[in-house]
């Protein structure tokens, strides 16, 4: 009896670090799926494009904010942001290309902060897949990765005559700053040798 609990216990021991693995596995492996699971079906998303890019330090480039409505139709959007102000600074918020016709409020911004604001409507309404909700100018200051998103406070507001947010998914998009070359890019050209 004895022989046999000791090869009960010997069994289990060896069993034991798999049981371990697979558990480990099985709780990263829903917590994946949760997270895959937070943009609700049938709710508007915001997304950054683009979304990964690698830069040089002291260049600017532009990020836009896209709006896909999933096929609700919307009359306001506020628009909160969070940037790294460490590695990147706002040149120019630009709200002149944009679905809205009325923006509630001038956009707000702080490079000290990291943070940008834009409020604006569409009385008639839109629904759209890609809709252009502005595009922010920032300029690579520091080397490393930045990363800009879009806050859980920001709101996509449904014509539905009582303001329902509607807003569910909200972007990231994370940029690597690399340092200049020194002495700056080299240009060739074989039809111009000669500069």
């Amino acid at each position: 009896m004895r022989r046999h609990y000791k090869t009960y216990i010997n069994i289990v021991m060896r069993a034991f670090p798999l049981f371990l693995v697979f558990v480990s596995l099985f709780y990263f492996g829903f917590q994946q799926y949760a997270y895959a699971q937070t943009e609700e079906p049938g709710k508007a998303t915001l997304f950054l494009s683009p979304r990964i890019e690698t830069l040089l330090a002291g260049s600017t480039f532009d990020v836009s904010v896209v709006l896909d409505t999933r096929g609700n139709n919307i009359n306001a959007v506020e628009l909160n942001l969070k940037f790294s102000p460490d590695k990147l600074t706002v040149v120019k918020p630009s709200g002149r290309k944009s679905f809205f016709s009325i923006w509630h409020e001038l956009p707000i911004y702080s490079n000290a902060k990291g943070t940008a604001r834009f409020v604006g409507g569409i009385p008639e309404g839109i629904t759209t897949e890609s809709g252009l909700v502005t595009t922010i100018t920032f300029r690579a200051k520091a080397t490393g990765k930045a990363i800009i998103e879009i806050l859980p406070s920001s709101k996509v507001l449904a014509s539905d005559g009582l303001g329902t947010n509607i807003l569910s998914g909200f972007g990231r998009g994370v940029y690597t700053i690399e340092p200049r070359p020194p002495g700056g890019a080299r240009v060739f050209s074989e039809t111009h040798p000669f500069q």
